[in-house]
């Protein structure tokens, strides 16, 4: 029996990695208590590191106080990136659009039970004295690394409102500078690489 139980933890967690991770080898992320909050993620495409790194998935991401219209509150992770990037942290959606509207958020299916969520419900986030309403436009199955309390905008929309979330100075930049500011970045290695 002694022999058997670190086969079994290390299977069991080995397993839970791989449903949770996928394809990613690797997360780059900023420390939440340390001095920097962002990253240029330009860098991890660039062709000197482009026979290690397959692809590079970027986001932004942070934990925020979320309202629903009944008052209820909670707290949930937000990922923010494009709808393509979010497709490969998560289970398939059915939003068929190629962007989110700056006041529309994917949730999951969790969340959504948890909370009596439906289509077209709309919640409101809170980062410091910031706050938003958004309206769920798709509810989907907990899966991969969009799973628990989780919610989804679009980057491409909603930048102002995520720099904002992390430092109200940033919110008054131009979004077409900041494309490649992200706080976490998801690498797939190539197959031939060793770590």
């Amino acid at each position: 029996l002694g022999s058997t139980v670190p086969t079994f933890f290390k299977a069991f967690f080995y397993g839970e990695l791989e449903e949770k991770y996928q394809n990613i080898d690797l997360k780059v992320t900023v420390d939440p208590t340390g001095d920097a909050r962002i990253f240029q993620s330009r860098g991890f495409s660039d062709d000197s590191i482009s026979h290690v790194v397959k692809e590079v998935i970027p986001f932004f991401e942070i934990d925020l106080l979320v309202a629903t219209s009944q008052e209820t509150k909670f707290y949930a992770h937000l990922f923010s990136s494009t709808l393509p990037h979010f497709r490969k942290i998560a289970n398939e959606i059915s939003f068929d659009q190629l962007t989110l509207a700056a006041d529309e958020v994917i949730i999951t299916k969790s969340l959504a039970n948890d909370y009596h969520l439906n289509l077209l419900d709309e919640i409101t986030l809170y980062s410091k004295d910031l706050s938003r309403t958004f309206r769920v436009v798709d509810i989907i199955e907990d899966g991969k690394m969009f799973r628990g309390h989780s919610i989804y905008l679009d980057k491409s929309v909603s930048l102002n409102f995520f720099l904002e979330s992390i430092n109200p100075s940033l919110a008054s930049l131009n979004p077409l500078f900041l494309t490649h500011i992200h706080n976490t970045v998801y690498l797939e290695i190539n197959d031939d690489v060793t770590l």
